[in-house]
């Protein structure tokens, strides 16, 4: 989706030049006085602002008094920092080494689950971390993951990373009753963030195994800086019996942002792209 809109938005960036020299009146821009540096830069910090404003809009209620961390770890630790940190908690995990697809904390309900609204290709790292032997608020966890953003100023883009920026975790819960669960945990997430904003989705599928339903119920949380955490059971059930066929828990922090952050961060990967091939003197298939 990223990918797509700012293909239109170079368009748009086009046909905004083309309008101001055209129709303006009393003032021209002379694009001639910029060096290609200027120009590049230009380039990213309007396809930025162009993107930040179709990006949308949704009211959410705060009700925690300070913002929602993972495990006490401030967002924007980079991965190296973050594995660190979990290894004093004697959690043993691993950063990927290849370039990571990063998907947004905003999600939707879609399929019987709730998804990412957004995400954006080779943008970051991920950790993960499988049977840590460790547990959350009383419940087995079977997984650790987090996302880790590239980082980027005015002039580079920073693929390390030393560099990358946290921003989001997940915990996945290794339970046997997930109804249960779900229950217990967002009662003691109420009790330390507030009464969270709940919501539920379904739908049905067909299979030669047995029709069968997927269900999803989610509670989210909301904290100054914007942060937040949700927390949902995805589980589900044969349309024949009533059967469960499967149930999982989750539990995912992170900055609720993460759509804006993902935007300005396309936006400096365009420039860097922009002034790569500008620079190259390939001709190879021309």
């Amino acid at each position: 989706m990223l990918k797509n809109t700012i293909r239109v938005l170079a368009f748009i960036l086009s046909l905004c030049i083309l309008c101001v020299v055209a129709h303006a009146e009393s003032t021209t821009i002379d694009f001639s006085v910029y060096d290609t540096k200027e120009l590049t830069s230009m380039y990213g910090n309007l396809i930025k602002e162009l993107s930040e404003r179709l990006l949308p809009s949704s009211e959410i209620t705060i009700t925690a008094d300070s913002p929602i961390l993972f495990r006490n770890i401030p967002w924007g630790t980079s991965a190296t920092e973050f594995a660190n940190s979990l290894q004093v908690q004697n959690i043993s995990g691993s950063i990927s080494s290849w370039n990571y697809d990063v998907s947004s904390w905003e999600f939707e309900a879609k399929d019987g689950e709730i998804k990412p609204v957004d995400r954006l290709d080779d943008a970051g790292f991920n950790y993960s971390s499988y049977s840590p032997e460790t547990s959350v608020a009383g419940f087995k966890v079977s997984e650790i993951e987090a996302g880790f953003m590239y980082t980027f100023d005015d002039n580079n883009l920073f693929k390390d990373e030393q560099k990358s920026s946290l921003f989001s975790a997940k915990y996945t819960f290794d339970v046997i009753d997930g109804e249960a669960s779900y229950t217990v945990l967002a009662s003691k997430l109420s009790i330390l963030y507030g009464a969270g904003e709940e919501g539920k989705n379904s739908t049905g599928y067909w299979s030669t195994g047995g029709d069968f339903h997927v269900y999803t119920n989610w509670t989210a949380w909301y904290g100054p800086d914007d942060t937040g955490v949700v927390l949902w059971r995805v589980y589900e059930t044969y349309d024949s019996n009533n059967t469960v066929k499967a149930d999982n828990v989750y539990l995912m922090y992170g900055k609720t942002n993460s759509l804006k952050l993902m935007s300005a961060l396309k936006s400096a990967m365009a420039r860097e792209e922009l002034k790569d091939a500008m620079q190259s003197t390939d001709m190879d298939g021309l």
